[in-house]
């Protein structure tokens, strides 16, 4: 996932996901861990499983959600960001309120169709 900053908010980014092997490809490539090869980028990127769970960030995801490392990976995406719905006790994903929810349509429908999405509008999103 990559967010970009505009001057209306956050407009959000989802790239077409990599998976483990060529994660690893990466490495053996370049000599680089995935983690420094993603800092090298301008953008904010996150790393984020099928389930919505973020297993790493780059520098500017970091900056953008205004946490460290520790606090973004093994969590949902919407703890991370702090979406309004993420603590209710249906928990994270699984209220009424999240089957409309932009970021979740599009991480869902990059995983299953490999699409990726540039620009997709925050004034969209119900959390």
């Amino acid at each position: 996932m990559v967010g970009e900053t505009s001057n209306t908010g956050t407009v959000a980014t989802i790239s077409h996901g990599i998976c483990h092997e060529c994660s690893n490809k990466i490495h053996h490539k370049t000599g680089i861990d995935l983690n420094k090869f993603i800092d090298f980028l301008d953008a904010p990127v996150a790393i984020v499983t099928e389930t919505g769970i973020i297993k790493t960030a780059n520098k500017n995801a970091q900056n953008l959600f205004k946490k460290n490392l520790s606090e973004i990976e093994g969590y949902a995406g919407s703890n991370v960001f702090e979406c309004a719905y993420s603590t209710f006790s249906d928990g994270c994903g699984k209220t009424l309120h999240c089957s409309g929810c932009t970021i979740k349509k599009t991480v869902i429908d990059t995983f299953q169709s490999g699409n990726s999405y540039r620009k997709r509008s925050s004034e969209n999103l119900t959390c």
